[in-house]
């Protein structure tokens, strides 16, 4: 793993942990889903695991607490990494 995958991968996580902080805090103890973190692709409207060997890290790539969200927002499943 390259330097500049692997600080991009860090900073997606904690994008992603604080984006879901704020939903869980948001819900007021409703239950939802564990924080994992999704990354999707713009362009084919893909959603990923984090760390997916397939997916290619894009600075404007938009990132998803819950699978759900990816869901809702378009996106469909990695066929690869299966999200």
């Amino acid at each position: 793993m390259t330097i500049k995958k692997l600080l991009w991968t860090i900073a997606v996580g904690l994008a992603a942990t604080a984006a879901y902080l704020v939903v869980r805090q948001s819900l007021c103890g409703q239950e939802d889903e564990a924080p994992v973190g999704y990354v999707g692709n713009e362009t084919s409207a893909v959603f990923h695991h984090l760390e997916c060997h397939v997916f290619h890290s894009d600075d404007s790539s938009p990132i998803f607490v819950t699978r759900q969200l990816a869901l809702d927002a378009g996106y469909r499943p990695c066929g690869v990494c299966k999200p």
